[in-house]
């Protein structure tokens, strides 16, 4: 099951209390800020209308795949443009979802 946008808060409630988002999402945090050269990126933010470009969304996808030693494809970041709608596709991939 993928989860977009507002749907992530609705599935987060579902969740068990133990699930930790934020570890999943502290790290891709500071990467969207140094990808966007921003000093601050909510959970919620949408990473295109930041300010994104193609060339950072691949080293979001490359970075990721290597952080969190997964497969994932550049569509994902359209799919999950946000650090919390990307951590619960990040779960998922992981298998902890």
């Amino acid at each position: 099951m993928f989860v977009k946008g507002q749907d992530v808060k609705a599935l987060k409630t579902l969740l068990p209390e133990k699930t930790d988002f934020t570890s999943v999402e502290s790290a891709p945090t500071k990467k969207f800020q140094e990808v966007l050269s921003v000093d601050t990126v909510a959970p919620d933010d949408d990473y295109f209308l930041i300010g994104d470009d193609s060339l950072g969304t691949v080293e979001i996808v490359t970075w990721a795949e290597k952080h969190f030693n997964i497969s994932i494809e550049i569509s994902c970041v359209f799919d999950y443009p946000s650090i919390s709608s990307l951590a619960v596709y990040v779960h998922e991939k992981m298998g902890e979802l």
